[in-house]
């Protein structure tokens, strides 16, 4: 459980860096054991009408409740200038604390992109894990992480397929931001992969 909440964090706190500070991090990578930054700035350089990696932001209802949503919009190469919604649904009849002042439970997500085009739309959803933490020096409330499997594709996003992560932050005054990235292979997804992994073998405390 240690690990993930470690990893969540980090990972979270470096999607809510500032974007001169991502420039920073892609061309120098990150420090202080935390270099998922690097491969979030990569991945979003790799656009394909087979593959997406696009940022979100925007604001959300308490991801520590059973059911939250967030809204917002989408930054990035092929969907920029878009909109996002997303629903979260976490059974905390099922948690467990962690050492970080809060807990995790497993939770399933949707994720629905649409770009500036309205014909250009991208669905996903699957499992994942909720986790709320305690005082932070980023302010984070809770971090949403899952499994996004296409569920639908139309316009220029029709050839997407395949599984992908969704990162989502909750922040204290209830902004959220994060990233979602659907179709790649190789390393890239290899690394995200791994954190996915984290949560199911750790998510039950073990």
């Amino acid at each position: 459980m240690k690990r993930l909440i470690f990893a969540l964090l980090a990972t979270a706190a470096l999607v809510t860096a500032s974007a001169a500070s991502a420039s920073a991090y892609h061309r120098h990578g990150g420090h202080n054991g935390t270099p998922h930054f690097k491969t979030v700035a990569y991945a979003g350089h790799a656009h394909s009408r087979h593959a997406v990696f696009e940022r979100l932001g925007g604001s959300g209802t308490d991801f520590g409740g059973d059911s939250a949503t967030a809204t917002g919009a989408i930054a990035g190469r092929l969907l920029d200038g878009g909109s996002f919604a997303a629903t979260i649904s976490t059974d905390w009849s099922n948690a467990t604390a962690n050492k970080h002042g809060g807990s995790c439970a497993p939770a399933t997500g949707t994720l629905s992109l649409t770009g500036s085009s309205s014909s250009d739309t991208l669905d996903t959803s699957g499992a994942g894990v909720t986790c709320t933490v305690g005082s932070n020096p980023w302010n984070i409330a809770a971090v949403y992480f899952g499994k996004a499997s296409v569920t639908g594709a139309t316009g220029a996003l029709a050839n997407v397929s395949g599984n992908g992560r969704v990162l989502l932050v909750e922040k204290t005054d209830g902004t959220v931001k994060g990233f979602t990235f659907v179709g790649f292979r190789g390393s890239t997804a290899q690394q995200f992969g791994a954190l996915a992994r984290s949560d199911a073998q750790h998510c039950g405390g073990r």
